[in-house]
């Protein structure tokens, strides 16, 4: 496969932004399998001249692409390859992710890096993020089938990528593949795996730090779980606070399971509503007291 386009263009372009100190980004997307990690590793590779290190260079989730960001200046890192891993499948996850690209892009001086991040499709970023002008070039793979042994590429600058997001706009759900149809790329072109040995290696690392985030992500549902059973008892004490309130011991007997124990502003509700039972318990004792010693009173009279 020839890479003509992406030697004498779009890589000497972007080292002269980098080297500027201009924020420099480019996203590769598409669907599952069509090689998105081949590709960014590729043209990291091309923009660097020789072997990224996959160890320091390669990312894959949130917390580690930050981590090797902060880390590039004594790293020696020219590019960080971020792969979202699943992190763009949940809205709370991908708002997280916008908040701290928007943070790196202002901090970029001080990393003075190419930024490569692999992505579903170009709507996972907000539109801040392309108004800061840092996102170069969208890579589309598509096309990989077992019938052929590459996949196609199709290239869109920032002006195409605006032009994506309009459709997706206008067109809301329809498939990003009637999107496509609606925008032509500048340039397209096909790209082969990787050698064997660097591709098997590339797979290891990612299947080991994906075995990792699935981990994670079963412990993140059972501390959700957890949160739901300790709300669960807490709404069952406020419902009977006077049971509650002089035995904790009773209350973490029921969350110890979770590893939870009370917490004060459990302790401060609980205690809150037990008053108001207790001043409304006492209100209504002394108007019957006092119902009853004025009955006594006629009585006498």
């Amino acid at each position: 496969m020839t890479y003509v386009y992406i030697d004498k263009k779009i890589i000497p372009e972007s080292k002269e932004r980098i080297e500027n100190r201009i924020p420099t980004c480019f996203l590769v997307g598409g669907y599952l399998g069509q090689g998105k990690t081949t590709l960014g590793v590729i043209l990291a590779e091309r923009y660097k001249k020789y072997l990224i290190n996959y160890k320091t260079e390669y990312a894959i989730g949130g917390k580690d692409f930050i981590q090797k960001l902060k880390n590039s200046p004594e790293t020696k890192a020219k590019v960080i390859i971020y792969d979202e891993a699943g992190d763009f499948s949940k809205k709370r996850t991908l708002t997280k992710f916008n908040q701290t690209m928007n943070e790196v892009l202002e901090m970029y001086r001080a990393f003075n890096v190419l930024l490569i991040v692999i992505l579903p499709n170009v709507t996972k970023l907000d539109k801040g993020i392309y108004d800061t002008g840092a996102i170069k070039t969208f890579f589309r793979c598509w096309g990989r089938t077992t019938k052929r042994d590459y996949t196609l590429v199709d290239v869109y600058p920032l002006s195409k990528i605006y032009d994506l997001l309009f459709y997706c706009e206008k067109y809301k759900g329809k498939p990003m593949d009637f999107i496509y149809k609606r925008v032509s790329p500048i340039k397209t072109f096909g790209f082969k795996d990787l050698p064997k040995e660097r591709s098997d290696e590339l797979h290891k690392i990612s299947m080991e730090q994906k075995r990792r985030r699935i981990d994670n992500i079963g412990n993140t549902e059972k501390a959700n779980h957890n949160f739901d059973r300790m709300e669960e008892v807490y709404n069952k004490i406020l419902l009977n606070p006077t049971k509650y309130l002089n035995d904790k011991d009773k209350i973490n007997k029921d969350l110890i399971v979770f590893d939870f124990r009370i917490p004060d502003r459990m302790a401060n509700a609980i205690k809150h509503k037990f008053e108001q039972e207790h001043n409304h318990t006492h209100s209504k004792q002394t108007t019957n007291n006092y119902i009853h010693s004025e009955g006594e009173n006629e009585n006498r009279e």
